[in-house]
């Protein structure tokens, strides 16, 4: 309930998505598409909507993302902590 985020924190927000949008296309642009799916648990995986599925070999992805619950304050803060990492 609530607020989910004010001006100063969708300002952070947008930072972080344009400067990781900015971050793919440069990989995309390099050739660099390998496979980085996630999971959220053993019930939620990525790979289960993805039309690649047959050709990325998922059970072989090493390194999978899984996704895990967080409170709107350690998102803020892992944006934050990103942020200052890159810049």
């Amino acid at each position: 309930t609530g607020d989910l985020a004010d001006r100063d924190q969708l300002k952070q927000l947008e930072r972080y998505v344009f400067r990781y949008l900015a971050k793919l296309v440069e990989e995309i642009a390099s050739g660099t598409v390998d496979p980085n799916p996630y999971t959220r648990g053993t019930s939620h995986s990525a790979c289960d909507y993805c039309p690649y599925g047959g050709i990325c070999h998922q059970k072989t992805v090493s390194g999978r993302r899984n996704y895990k619950t967080m409170t709107a304050e350690r998102f803020w803060e892992e944006i934050g902590k990103e942020l200052n990492r890159n810049g």
